[in-house]
């Protein structure tokens, strides 16, 4: 099968491995859980209360029965809950193979500024640092009984909006307002997700030039337009004419995830198969997203970013999530 045909179907066997999928509960997440539980994993999902990702491992456990599956609380809008979580999870643990940072927020209520307990903007916290913080002190339990032919892996989750002409990364102060503010509204989405990809890269390059080399892997992939409850919020129209059902839309990130013919620093997403088609035009006049890569089957994405594809930019990022999150990557 071309790699351009990649389906849920070319998930290796993934009998012993273990798993965290952050935000598993819903969305991209739990279609991603109910991959990974179908191939064997032992699946780890995180939920900000127990109580949700209870519920979300019955529902996978009336698809899946055998499926070995556990819930952890985790909120990404708070160090002091990843700290705990890592801390729950070691109890529990001493190794890990793959580190899905799927968990994230569209926007804040009313596109409002809104700082957490730590200081930082709500949006950038939730999709950026936390998974920097998470990464940061899950990665000896990754590299803990990994090899080059038996690799762990950290996944980060992108968005086609990461290549909006609005974008605008600045790596010595990411959440500057003044990028981010138009008409009142402050929406920080595309930016922090152009930023997973940017700390992706760089992160993928560290690890290339260290001990770890070949041993841990970092990449990213993106959803395309895929249905979900966060893209509902902006239109019910849009996800029913451009959205792929979640099942479909979380497959870059399973393959990336799995897949042992993706290197470190590779970045995925879905290839619309026509050369003209409704997507394409709106994706175009819209978002001004060129190729769009809304739907499809998983491969190597085309999308191109300045910042993303700017190695200075990207390392100078990691080194302010870094800054943000108190602590250094310990890598050698």
């Amino acid at each position: 099968m071309g790699n351009s045909q990649w389906s849920s179907a070319d998930l290796p066997d993934l009998t012993g491995k273990r798993i965290v999928v952050t935000g598993g509960n819903r969305g991209l997440g739990f279609a991603s859980v109910v991959e990974f539980a179908k191939k064997g994993a032992h699946v780890v999902l995180t939920s900000r209360s127990k109580e949700k990702g209870e519920a979300a491992i019955a529902e996978i456990l009336s698809a899946v029965p055998n499926a070995s599956l556990e819930t952890m609380e985790l909120d990404c809008s708070s160090f002091r809950s990843v700290r705990a979580f890592v801390k729950e999870y070691h109890a529990k643990h001493d190794t890990l193979d793959v580190l899905l940072n799927n968990a994230g927020i569209g926007s804040t209520e009313a596109y409002q500024r809104t700082n957490t307990e730590d200081g930082n903007e709500m949006t950038w916290q939730t999709n950026v640092w936390s998974a920097c913080l998470l990464s940061q002190l899950l990665l000896p339990t990754l590299a803990k009984g990994s090899s080059k032919d038996n690799p762990s892996r950290i996944v980060f989750v992108s968005s086609v909006t990461a290549v909006m002409p609005k974008v605008q990364i600045n790596p010595e102060d990411p959440e500057s307002e003044n990028i981010l503010e138009t008409n009142e509204n402050y929406w920080a989405y595309p930016m922090t997700k152009c930023a997973d990809w940017m700390i992706s890269n760089a992160l993928s390059k560290r690890l290339e030039t260290s001990s770890l080399k070949g041993r841990v892997r970092t990449t990213c992939a993106h959803p395309g337009f895929s249905s979900t409850d966060m893209t509902a919020t902006f239109g019910g129209l849009q996800n029913a004419l451009m959205g792929m059902p979640a099942s479909q839309g979380c497959l870059s990130q399973v393959r990336v995830a799995t897949d042992p013919t993706v290197p470190s620093g590779a970045f995925y997403g879905p290839t619309t198969p026509t050369k003209l088609s409704l997507q394409h035009l709106l994706a175009f006049f819209y978002a001004q997203i060129y190729p769009p890569e809304l739907y499809g089957s998983p491969e190597l994405s085309k999308l191109v970013s300045p910042f993303a594809n700017d190695e200075e930019s990207c390392e100078k990022l990691l080194q302010k999530s870094e800054e943000i999150i108190g602590a250094k990557f310990d890598i050698a």
